[in-house]
C-alpha cells in the first residue's frame, strides 16, 4: 500500500492533453445523452449532462490510473474522435434514438522506468492491461450505483432525484459501451487477454444494465446467472471447438 501510495504521489497526474480530452469527450457525449428526449430536451438538461459525464469519466480514467500505478504502469486517456463523430451522426439521424452510444475514448499504457525490471521486463502483456482497463467500467458501476442509492435511501439530499436516477443510468451505459472490444476502447485489452473472461464479464454488465434501465429490476443475482449461461453457450459453440480442433 505505502509502495502505491508514493506512486500515486510521483506519477498520477493528468497532461493537459487529456484534459482538454476528457473535456471535449464529455461535451459530446452529454450532447449525445441529453438529446434522447429530442425535443423536450432544453439547455438545463444539456448542463447537467455535461456535468455528469466530467464527473463520470473523470473517475472513470482516474480509477484506471491509479489500477495501471498498482501493476508499474501509466495510463493516459485518449479521446476518440471516430467513436464521438460516429455518435453524433447517428443521434442527428435516428433523432435521438441512438442516445445511448457513450464511447469518450480509452487509454494507452506504459511502463514506469523505474519498475520496468522483474515481471514486466520482457514488455507489457495483455492480462494487467486488461485488468487495468476493466477498472473503469468497475469505477462506472460503482460510482453510478453510489447515486442511486443517494436516490433511493437518502431523500433529504438536495440533489433532484432525475438527476441522481441520470447518473446511474449514464455511468451503466458508459461501463457498456466503454466494454465493447474496439481499439482504443477499454473492452479490446480485456479480450486480448481473455476472450472467456470477456464474455462473461461483458454479458454480466450488459444484462445488469437492461434489467435496470428497461425493467428497473435491480440484481446483480439474475444478472450474473444470465451471465453465467451465456459463457456456458459461448464456451460450447466457439471455445470447445477451438480446443479440440
Amino acid at each position: 500500500m505505502r509502495e502505491l501510495i508514493d506512486k500515486i504521489r510521483n506519477y498520477l497526474s493528468f497532461s493537459q492533453k487529456e484534459i482538454q480530452g476528457i473535456v471535449i469527450s464529455s461535451l459530446i457525449i452529454a450532447l449525445v445523452f441529453s438529446l434522447k428526449s429530442w425535443t423536450g430536451t432544453t439547455v438545463g438538461d444539456f448542463i447537467a449532462a455535461v456535468l455528469i459525464a466530467l464527473l463520470s469519466v473523470s473517475f472513470h480514467v482516474l480509477v484506471q490510473k491509479i489500477a495501471a500505478l498498482h501493476v508499474g504502469f501509466t495510463a493516459d486517456f485518449k479521446i476518440w474522435w471516430n467513436g464521438l463523430i460516429i455518435s453524433l451522426i447517428l443521434m442527428f439521424v435516428t433523432r435521438g434514438l441512438t442516445w445511448w452510444i457513450l464511447v469518450p475514448g480509452g487509454i494507452s499504457f506504459s511502463m514506469i522506468a523505474k519498475h520496468r525490471l522483474g515481471k514486466f521486463r520482457y514488455g507489457m502483456n495483455y492480462l494487467p492491461m486488461g485488468i487495468v482497463a476493466f477498472a473503469g467500467p468497475i469505477a462506472s458501476i460503482v460510482l453510478g450505483t453510489i447515486f442511486k442509492n443517494i436516490e433511493l435511501y437518502l431523500p433529504f439530499v438536495p440533489i433532484s432525484p432525475i438527476i441522481l436516477h441520470n447518473i446511474f443510468i449514464f455511468n451503466l451505459i458508459l461501463a457498456v459501451c466503454t466494454m465493447l472490444p474496439i481499439p482504443p476502447l477499454d473492452g479490446h485489452y480485456l479480450f486480448y487477454a481473455s476472450r472467456t473472461w470477456y464474455v462473461f464479464l461483458f454479458s454480466t454488465i450488459l444484462i445488469y444494465t437492461i434489467l435496470t434501465a428497461v425493467l428497473e429490476i435491480y440484481s446483480w443475482i439474475v444478472a450474473l446467472v444470465a451471465g453465467f449461461i451465456l459463457l456456458f453457450i459461448y464456451y460450447i459453440s466457439f471455445e470447445k471447438g477451438a480446443w479440440h480442433a
